[in-house]
């Protein structure tokens, strides 16, 4: 839009300009006419960089959002692989609640457990694992976070009234959907 407030202003410069070199002959209004025009054709050329930058930048922020998605499943599959680990050890030590064990545990119930079973406190393996599932969890939560950066990022843009929105790439619906629908 700036960009566009630009040029119009340049273009009327120009045309006044313009229809005043007609009543006076002078020189000076052609070459005032020519340095309007060459600064109106230049601050048009500087908008349209800026709006390809900020294109880029669009399409930058969406293929973020694309990166941070596969990232994030990579952690949540490696937590249920660890968590898979936890399970199978904990039912060798407590085979009496291997059922209970299996049927509820989850990424965010790992610490519970660990309460609940204080003899587990004393296996390094086991606490070595539950600080490995902890610290991809909050792997997760950061890739969540950096997801919602960008997916602001892109919605101030498309909605800018210094950016023309025909110019600025359309992201994907799918990427600006929440987190967990992805």
């Amino acid at each position: 839009m700036y960009g566009a407030f630009m040029f119009l202003f340049g273009s009327i410069l120009t045309g006044a300009l313009g229809a005043l070199s007609v009543y006076n002959d002078s020189e000076n209004f052609l070459i005032l006419c020519a340095v309007a025009g060459l600064v109106t054709a230049s601050i048009a050329i500087c908008a349209l960089i800026s709006y390809m930058s900020n294109n880029e930048y669009q399409i930058d922020d969406c293929e973020s959002i694309k990166a941070c998605r596969e990232k994030r499943k990579i952690y949540k599959k490696r937590a249920d692989d660890l968590i898979a680990e936890f399970k199978l050890y904990l039912a060798e030590i407590y085979p009496k609640f291997e059922k209970e064990i299996f049927e509820k545990i989850s990424p965010d119930k790992v610490d519970v457990y660990m309460m609940k079973f204080p003899e587990l406190k004393t296996s390094a393996t086991l606490i070595e694992l539950v600080n490995r599932i902890n610290s991809l969890k909050n792997d997760v939560y950061k890739q969540d976070i950096e997801i919602t950066t960008y997916r602001k990022r892109i919605r101030v843009r498309l909605r800018s009234p210094w950016l023309l929105s025909w110019f600025v790439t359309q992201p994907d619906p799918d990427l600006m959907k929440d987190v967990d629908d992805a």
